[in-house]
């Protein structure tokens, strides 16, 4: 009997992981999966501020930015993102009428209003590396480097 579970148990998380591929209809489309970013530049400066623990992870049209700090705990900011053309379109206006409010907000380093969408530039896309620039409201330009985890 105990045999018998176990087969099923494992039977039901093969199907699971065999089904999580299909989304999109197989499609997980080049920004799928985990980055660091590695760097924060303004006006071609790396941005002092910036202690290199951000990471964005892309899946469906969702988009989570995490920030950690040097213990390892991290803030979470939920949005969603879109391609168009050759920006990348994120969307952090969620939170109204949330209960957990603060699970929709961006890290404050890369200054994306909560009000408004914001897009980046696409200056370059591989499998492994990618390069995003907008002009913040300040006017200086911003662009963040995300490499590949996984």
């Amino acid at each position: 009997m105990k045999t018998k579970i176990l087969n099923l148990l494992t039977l039901i998380v093969m199907m699971a992981g065999l089904s999580a591929c299909t989304q999109n209809n197989g499609d997980i489309s080049p920004w799928f999966g985990y980055w660091r970013m590695t760097a924060l530049n303004l006006d071609g400066e790396p941005d002092p501020a910036y202690n290199g623990m951000i990471t964005w992870s892309f899946q469906n049209n969702i988009v989570a930015i995490n920030t950690y700090d040097e213990l390892h705990d991290y803030d979470e900011g939920f949005g969603t993102w879109e391609e168009e053309g050759n920006s990348l379109i994120l969307d952090f206006t969620h939170s109204q009428g949330q209960e957990n409010a603060y699970m929709y907000t961006p890290p404050v380093i890369l200054q994306i209003p909560d009000n408004r969408t914001v897009a980046f530039t696409i200056e370059k896309r591989s499998g492994r590396e990618i390069v995003l620039s907008r002009v913040l409201d300040s006017g200086e330009t911003m662009t963040c480097v995300l490499k590949k985890i996984y």
